[in-house]
């Protein structure tokens, strides 16, 4: 009949209406006209982060949002995200790489502790802060390279990064440098970070080191 019809159609009606980005697996919450992105529920593999949704600018992805994400293999961050919270890759093992755009100023502490997997990190222009152990234990990282804009690195990022052989700065950085791979201040004063994959059975400390960072 006619109402049977209706109410078998009725439940694809509603899928159909659903905003589209409950179609693409995000669960998010909308403040003063921007988006946080809350949670993650997808199918897994290469992850993009969009610019918009529902005509709202994406310019957070929330505390724990990809938490244990183990399906995802690859996330861009768009364009208007501003900030990635506390944990919010933690645990993605199989998250190989990760492109963080140049619209990004933070990452929190512990962002993409446990990523395994990850060999191929892009860390935006923009960056200004990046949080207390935000890339530990992610064994697979070789290097890294530090923009001239991060200007707050919080010890220990990279602890138990067993295969990363060496931080890169920026030349223009005005609050670090790098000198073989190893992280110093700008004046070379400070050693704050020697890579924990870096070979060599020694290493002599430069002269003009007066200070050795904790964790370094």
């Amino acid at each position: 009949t006619m109402k049977t019809s209706l109410k078998r159609l009725l439940p694809l009606l509603l899928v159909l209406t659903l905003p589209a980005a409950v179609q693409a697996q995000f669960q998010f919450v909308t403040n003063n006209g921007a988006i946080t992105i809350t949670k993650y529920t997808g199918a897994g593999g290469a992850v993009t982060i969009p610019d918009t949704t529902n005509g709202y600018p994406v310019t957070s992805i929330g505390d724990m949002a990809f938490y244990n994400a183990t399906n995802v293999t690859s996330v861009t961050i768009g364009t208007n995200v501003t900030g990635i919270g506390v944990e919010a890759f933690y645990g993605c093992t199989s998250l190989t790489t990760v492109t963080i755009g140049n619209s990004v100023t933070n990452i929190e502490y512990y962002a993409f502790e446990g990523c395994y997997d990850l060999t191929s990190l892009t860390i935006g222009t923009n960056v200004t802060t990046i949080g207390q152990e935000a890339f530990s234990y992610c064994f697979s990282l070789t290097s890294v390279t530090l923009p001239a804009s991060v200007t707050n690195f919080v010890v220990d990022q990279f602890y138990e990064c067993d295969s990363l052989t060496a931080i890169i700065v920026d030349t223009n950085n005005p609050a670090y440098s790098s000198v073989a791979g190893v992280l110093f201040n700008k004046s070379q004063t400070t050693l704050i970070a020697y890579p924990p994959g870096k070979a060599g059975s020694g290493y002599t400390i430069p002269t003009n080191v007066t200070s050795i960072a904790g964790w370094a």
